[in-house]
């Protein structure tokens, strides 16, 4: 459980990268200003690519080697950040950027406690404190980016959220491991087990704080 959250945290980092990159790079400006009409189709396509990568882990990641198994994994992970901010950005007119980096501090945050005090990740003992450090994570955002207390209060609904669908998850992964053959490395099992934590918290997780904000955006 440990490399699951390791790999989590790394994945959610390049889904962060990727969506600040969009945003602050000025590429989704330029993007939505200079795009010719005749392009748009391709441009949804792209949007669409996580989805297809997603369906190619799914079905193929225990053929895969682990190195392919990686790149296509981080390659997801990117191209989630990117849609999700793309999306986020023509809908909402707000960032997921900070988002995406406070669910990936709770993660580092409890796979470097685990490494210095040995404490079990496959129990539910943590989650109360990885639920303490996400809000912790949201409150300091939240003074740095200057969120209403609404939005703060959304974000913290969201930490919630990653923090139940990963206790969720737990026995889902635990049992990828169990299900594996003992032949496979266990740094290939991680990787399958943090792919299949990703994909079911970080997205939901988020698509909430899209809803919630189309509402309020809607109630205006």
């Amino acid at each position: 459980m440990l490399g699951v959250y390791e790999y989590v945290a790394c994945g959610l980092v390049l889904t962060g990268l990727a969506a600040y990159t969009v945003t602050y790079s000025g590429f989704h400006a330029a993007m939505m200003e200079e795009t010719p009409g005749f392009f748009l189709p391709f441009f949804w396509m792209l949007l669409a690519a996580p989805l297809a990568l997603v369906l190619l882990l799914r079905l193929s990641i225990d053929e895969m080697g682990f190195l392919a198994a990686q790149v296509t994994t981080w390659a997801c992970s990117a191209l989630t950040g990117f849609t999700f901010e793309c999306i986020s950005l023509v809908y909402t007119e707000t960032s997921l950027v900070p988002l995406f980096f406070i669910a990936a501090g709770t993660f580092a945050a409890i796979a470097a406690y685990a490494h210095l005090t040995g404490a079990d990740l496959s129990g539910p003992n943590h989650f109360p404190g990885m639920a303490v450090v996400g809000i912790v994570l949201a409150a300091i955002v939240n003074l740095a980016w200057g969120w209403s207390p609404s939005e703060f209060g959304q974000s913290i609904g969201g930490v919630v959220a990653l923090v139940g669908l990963t206790a969720w998850d737990t026995g889902h992964v635990e049992q990828i491991y169990l299900e594996s053959e003992r032949s496979e490395p266990v740094a290939k099992k991680a990787l399958t087990g943090a792919l299949a934590l990703y994909l079911d918290a970080n997205p939901v997780a988020h698509l909430l704080r899209i809803e919630s904000l189309l509402e309020s955006k809607r109630d205006r």
